[in-house]
């Protein structure tokens, strides 16, 4: 009988502690989720906002500096990935990206559609060793 109540407790203790981790995982997860949204937020505020269309010079860092023109080499890379939209064309349509603006150093404003439907989204990108640009795909919005 004391046999069975040691190995219950044990096996309690064990329990709790991957209560503990779980939670502990879930936090994190919960406090990075809220980082990114805090980003993705900003980031749509910024694209909405009409005063960024003449602001300050983008300072593009020294991975930059040999090229004539930074913001037509990172639209005309993004450009090369239609893939890149996260919607799809309807009625025959095709994706195209129609207006890209480079945001900073880092972040780019692309609108795209395919005659029918519509949408804006902000990509992040990064120059690649290799000279190529490598995009990710921050936030979406789909306009009605």
């Amino acid at each position: 009988m004391l046999f069975l109540l040691i190995l219950t407790l044990g096996s309690c203790r064990e329990e709790n502690r991957e209560l503990e981790e779980a939670h502990r995982k879930n936090d994190s997860l919960t406090d990075a989720l809220e980082q990114q949204k805090q980003v993705s937020d900003s980031l749509q505020k910024l694209a909405k906002n009409p005063e960024t269309e003449n602001d300050f010079p983008i300072y593009f860092g020294r991975e930059f500096e040999d090229m004539e023109n930074p913001e037509e080499f990172i639209s005309g890379s993004l450009r090369e990935y239609p893939e890149m939209i996260p919607l799809d064309a309807v009625l025959g349509g095709t994706m195209e990206f129609r207006h890209i603006k480079v945001l900073t150093d880092s972040w780019v404003l692309a609108h795209y559609d395919d005659g029918h439907i519509a949408g804006e989204s902000i990509y992040s990108y990064e120059l690649q060793e290799d000279g190529t640009l490598d995009f990710e795909l921050v936030a979406s919005h789909n306009q009605d």
